[in-house]
């Protein structure tokens, strides 16, 4: 089953609403405006790390990224876990994790509880971490609404459905 295209309007407004949250009010810097790119791909990136990039500066006071809060959180959820429980509760290849799971290791915001010499790693989110996390959730709060404030809440509901739809694309061999 092939996706359907985004609409070149629908796409426009979703970049131009993510570049205007973030740099229209002075919450980031300005970057130098960019001609938008006739690949959906190359646009969904941009907002994407526009995206993140905001995520990432409320956090800031919090200690923490947007991508360490995201796999913090669903530990925290998880409770004690395996690395690749982890993993394919968030989505992410295995490696992709383990090297984004360092630096909160690193911080002491997550333990390795499993026993002397197992195979299977056990982790679970430290006392340190569970600070982190209470520090950052009005922080993360704050970026949700921020973005809901600008984009408005009915193309919030639609990016959602666009996003999924478009994490369904299959790979068609050619």
């Amino acid at each position: 089953m092939r996706a359907k295209c985004l609409p070149a309007v629908l796409t426009n407004v979703i970049i131009k609403s993510v570049y205007t949250l973030l740099y229209g009010d002075g919450i980031m810097r300005q970057k130098k405006a960019r001609a938008r790119s006739l690949c959906h791909c190359i646009n969904l990136r941009r907002a994407s790390t526009a995206l993140t990039e905001y995520y990432d500066q409320l956090l800031r006071p919090g200690g923490l990224t947007v991508n360490q809060y995201s796999l913090l959180k669903n530990l925290h959820r998880l409770g004690v876990c395996s690395l690749s429980e982890l993993a394919q509760s968030v989505g992410l290849e295995r490696t992709t994790l383990v090297r984004n799971m360092k630096p909160l290791f690193k911080k002491g915001l997550v333990a390795d509880i499993s026993p002397q010499g197992s195979r299977n790693r056990q982790i679970q989110v430290t006392a340190a971490g569970r600070q982190a996390l209470d520090l950052c959730a009005p922080l993360w709060e704050k970026a949700q609404q921020g973005v809901e404030q600008r984009i408005g809440f009915a193309n919030i509901i639609l990016l959602m459905q666009l996003l999924a739809e478009i994490e369904g694309i299959e790979i068609f061999s050619v």
